[in-house]
């Protein structure tokens, strides 16, 4: 295995753990939470035409439509202005179909019962 995908492989084990490490650590989660609302707020706000990581609505993007997910997106004053596609390697998009897939049967099967 290259560098590169142990890299990929510990920055995704890191991610998928960083909630349960700050709940272990902090017993809670709730200052994150706000502290990124901050961060969404003041790009609207300030009209910054910068990048974040945001659940988004897919409208075609990686090829899913009608699901929010995790994303990078443009934020503008009038809030996602663009959702940027990133050239992902050939296992990483894999992951995030199957995360798409895992989100879209879970919608499917348990939320969507449960409102109608």
């Amino acid at each position: 295995m290259s560098t590169n995908w142990r890299l990929s492989d510990k920055i995704y084990e890191d991610v998928k753990n960083a909630g349960y490490e700050i709940v272990n650590r902090k017993k809670s989660t709730y200052y994150g939470i706000g502290l990124s609302l901050n961060r969404l707020v003041n790009a609207i706000l300030n009209d910054e035409h910068t990048l974040l990581t945001i659940s988004a609505y897919q409208n075609g993007e990686y090829g899913f439509h009608g699901l929010y997910n995790g994303v990078p997106a443009l934020i503008t004053r009038e809030g996602i202005q663009e959702i940027l596609e990133l050239d992902l390697s050939e296992e990483d998009l894999h992951k995030f179909h199957k995360s798409c897939t895992t989100l879209k049967e879970i919608i499917d099967t348990i939320v969507n019962p449960l409102i109608q």
